[in-house]
């Protein structure tokens, strides 16, 4: 589902914390939060189709 797949993309910008500097980490943390918030979103749509 996308949602996982989201999921996991997050998780996978965590791995790169300590190989990026400051800056680049902040522009990676944005990131991270809005595919959260999109993954959140779409795992709610996926209920409703799956659930709907």
């Amino acid at each position: 589902m996308l949602s996982e797949d989201l999921k996991s993309l997050c998780a996978e910008l965590s791995t790169l914390a300590g190989n990026v500097d400051e800056k680049n980490w902040e522009f990676i943390k944005q990131i991270k939060q809005n595919l959260e918030a999109a993954a959140a979103g779409v795992e709610d749509l996926e209920k409703g189709v799956i659930h709907g």
